[in-house]
């Protein structure tokens, strides 16, 4: 049997198609304007909120809506805004045109601080989309904070390259503009670094080498901080010549701080304490022969990612690929990844999708079959088979489900005799049961499309667990139905506060029995844990401050422990039995952990971060290993166990995208693991 690499580029064309190619509108908001000003002096006025309206799409708009909220910093709490009803109430709008949405907010019973401004396009009561600004009342000082803080080229840079350090900062407090004349700021970024001797601690910074400012302090005057007055960040960039410099890892620190040229005292801000920002870059040796280096590139990022057999015995990697303007579709043999490091051979099966039509869901399932949710409301499936040849090769047939052109949201499988289904919730709220049946022959058939339930609200999150699909909605509800009730009516057993964005259903041992378990996260960064009925267990709901992206739950040693992944890098870990929240691991950059694999018999947690590092954690949450890579880590990981000759697990291989690198990196498993 030859082994192959295969590249599929995704469209119509080849396979079976059901009611394919409609125009579509595709409502976004272009900008949001407040008036006379987003910053006040005090409360009291009227502030005007213009919210231009574009349709991006094919075809025109019919009955859509325009809400405004407000809520203050820091709180959940949001409001309504009073929205003109013409401007606002059952819109039409044709294909290219824009259109402009007016509100008002009354500031007279608001206190002194930061607003966000919330607007949201909804049509058939499903959010389309929604874009936040920021309004100002009363805030008398300045509030600098560096954001993010990034490397070109990026970690594990090549000793002797010319290594540009970038932060970007941004200031929330009173615009810059307001402090003149009586104050001249100048705004002082310092770039430093230190070689790390053990984590996250090393012996002196030092600013020698750096090439831009003075000793490593950037100037910025007055003149020049125009995007922190009108609230968009400011990027200050340094060059450091790594040539001197000894391999190994590094800690960069960037500070920030305003100064008033007219007195030379340092500017008073808001908060003092969040001038700083550290993160961790590795130099290699010339030549990539340092650590962790992807065993290969590719043209575009790593968004998805999944292995397995198919219908041969060939091992198969499958790789989502977020290319310009399109998304394709990789396939290797585990060989070819390992050995070969991914040298493609196109195989190529349909013409590439149309531009703008990306992947929103991914899932390879028992049967060997990988399903592809794509934006444009299309399900792709992908089977691998032998041909008369004896070459393996890539079969993948298109569905369009029900027509419909809104995305593919959440998949999840189940076995159901001898055909494979796929629930499917989409981003209008329908969930839809779609089976692929196999001839006698295990070819593929033609794909069957039922609508198991309609819930009017975009389906963020779908589970089959023992015999019930839970689905939760960006409303916040919580649904349960049968599996083989397709159609029926779901039950709603839990409404949380704001949209759910991922959800764990599992079995925890209580006493002498397993007890069914419920955890709800939601895009206000809340988990909630519930009994089988939907009831919230006591100390639940846990509030972890932001986003929660992922949830993941694990059973080591009798232990159930739930894994709440944040967007501002955090990983939080939760007794099941106890629901008791232990101490959480954080991120060097305190960027968003998007991904989550746990190994389930050591324990060890994989979490991928935006920040372009993987990180190893045990099971109680502390930081094990770190591997950085050449970008954000978006897909989800693949791990494989290896083990002595006595059974015992030796080390994980885990396989996983940085940026648009594929990595597969081994960790050691020791005995305090």
């Amino acid at each position: 049997m030859s082994l192959f690499s295969a590249v599929i580029g995704l469209a119509g064309g080849a396979g079976w198609n059901i009611s394919f190619g409609q125009a579509s509108a595709n409502l976004g908001i272009q900008v949001i304007e407040l008036l006379p000003s987003s910053y006040l002096k005090e409360p009291g006025e009227n502030v005007t909120v213009q919210a231009t309206i574009i349709n991006n799409g094919s075809a025109d708009a019919q009955g859509f809506s325009v809400r405004m909220k407000y809520r203050a910093e820091g709180s959940q709490d949001l409001q309504d805004l009073f929205c003109l009803p013409a401007s606002c109430n059952n819109l039409s709008l044709s294909a290219g045109k824009t259109t402009v949405a007016f509100g008002t907010l009354d500031t007279r019973a608001l206190s002194s601080g930061r607003y966000l401004i919330l607007v949201e396009i909804i049509q058939n009561s499903v959010v389309q989309s929604s874009q936040e600004t920021s309004l100002l009342i009363g805030v008398d000082r300045p509030e600098f904070h560096p954001t993010s803080l990034t490397f070109s080229p990026p970690s594990p840079a090549p000793k002797g390259s010319l290594l540009t350090v970038r932060v970007q900062i941004e200031n929330t407090g009173k615009p810059v503009s307001l402090l003149l004349p009586n104050i001249l700021p100048t705004l002082e970024v310092k770039f430093e670094y230190c070689q790390e001797i053990t984590e996250g601690a090393c012996v002196e910074f030092s600013s020698q080498g750096f090439q831009d400012g003075t000793g490593g302090t950037i100037r910025r005057t007055s003149a020049e901080l125009g995007a922190l007055s009108t609230g968009q960040p400011l990027q200050v960039t340094n060059r450091l010549d790594t040539t001197n410099l000894p391999t190994g890892t590094y800690l960069f620190r960037v500070g920030v701080r305003g100064v008033d040229n007219l007195s030379g005292n340092e500017l008073d801000e808001l908060d003092n304490g969040n001038n700083e920002i550290i993160t961790h870059l590795r130099i290699d040796p010339p030549g990539g022969v340092g650590p962790n280096r992807p065993i290969c590139q590719l043209s575009g990022s790593v968004n998805a990612l999944a292995k397995g057999v198919g219908r041969s015995t060939v091992k198969v990697v499958y790789l989502g690929i977020d290319e310009v303007g399109r998304f394709d579709l990789k396939a290797f043999t585990e060989d070819d990844v390992e050995k070969s490091g991914c040298q493609v051979v196109p195989k190529s099966l349909d013409p590439p999708l149309a531009s703008g039509i990306s992947m929103r869901s991914f899932l390879f399932d028992q049967f060997q079959l990988l399903y592809v949710g794509l934006s444009n409301g299309e399900l792709l499936v992908v089977d691998l088979k032998n041909t008369l040849n004896g070459v393996d090769a890539l079969v993948s047939r298109k569905v369009r489900v029900s027509g419909t052109s809104q995305p593919l949201m959440s998949l999840s499988v189940r076995p159901e005799g001898g055909s494979e289904q796929v629930f499917i919730g989409t981003g209008d709220g329908r969930l839809y049961r779609v089976s692929v049946p196999r001839d006698s022959s295990s070819r593929i058939q033609s794909p069957s499309v039922q609508l198991c339930a309609n819930v009017s609200r975009a389906i963020n999150v779908v589970r089959d667990f023992q015999g019930n699909i839970y689905f939760g909605a960006d409303n916040g509800a919580l649904y349960r139905m049968s599996d083989v009730a397709c159609p029926g009516t779901p039950s709603q057993i839990f409404t949380a506060p704001s949209a759910v964005t991922t959800l764990d259903v599992d079995r925890v041992l209580s006493f002498d029995t397993t007890v069914l378990r419920i955890y709800v996260g939601t895009k206000n960064g809340t988990v909630h844990a519930l009994a089988d009925t939907g009831r919230e267990l006591p100390k639940s709901p846990m509030a972890f401050g932001a986003e929660i992206k992922q949830l993941q739950s694990n059973k080591l040693d009798q232990q159930s422990t739930a894994y709440a992944a944040t967007g501002d890098g955090k990983v939080w870990c939760i007794d099941m039995q106890t629901t008791t929240v232990k101490p959480s691991f954080e991120s060097d950059s305190k960027q968003a952990i998007n991904t989550l694999a746990i190994d389930k018999e050591t324990g060890l947690v994989f979490a991928g971060s935006a920040d372009n590092n993987l990180y190893v954690l045990n099971a109680a949450c502390q930081r094990r290993d770190k591997r950085s890579t050449l970008g954000p880590i978006k897909a989800n990981m693949v791990l494989e166990v290896l083990k002595d000759f006595f059974g015992s697990p030796t080390e994980i291989r885990a396989l996983y995208g940085g940026g648009n690198g594929l990595y597969s990196t081994p960790i050691p498993i020791s005995t305090a693991d």
